[in-house]
């Protein structure tokens, strides 16, 4: 859910604009409020209007040119994507820490590997340097 979120929000939106006919109408998100749904504020008396509506959507802002609303849906919605990404984050940790255990158990064996990787890298160097200055041994 987490990383799918943006197509389950587009489709919630496009069901709320069939729903409501107010082709303006916006699902956006930030930091204060969360996810809420956003109309010009021409619209207001078709989202507050009847009671059905005045019970669904439920007022969280008013700004010069728009209003802002929120639906125990969308609601509902933002606690099941936050906790989708709150367990993904324990999953990639839990991860995370299982692999770092495993390097850290075979540390003696990565680091005998490094070092034969540094003979060899050492000795192709000077073959390489020998051949291209026509070094002898004497």
């Amino acid at each position: 859910l987490r990383d799918e979120s943006r197509k389950v929000i587009t489709g919630l939106e496009r069901s709320l604009i069939e729903e409501t006919g107010i082709r303006s109408l916006k699902i956006r998100h930030n930091n204060v409020l969360g996810y809420y749904i956003e109309v010009t504020a021409n619209h207001h008396a078709a989202m507050t209007g009847s009671d059905e509506n005045k019970a669904r959507f439920i007022h969280r802002q008013t700004m010069a040119n728009a209003m802002r609303f929120t639906t125990t849906e969308l609601a509902e919605l933002e606690s099941k994507i936050a906790n989708a990404a709150d367990r993904a984050l324990s999953i990639e940790l839990a991860t995370f820490d299982r692999l770092m255990a495993e390097v850290v158990a075979e540390a003696n064996s990565i680091r005998a590997g490094a070092d034969a990787l540094a003979v060899l890298d050492v000795s192709a160097a000077l073959a390489l340097l020998s051949e291209s200055e026509a070094w002898c041994r004497p």
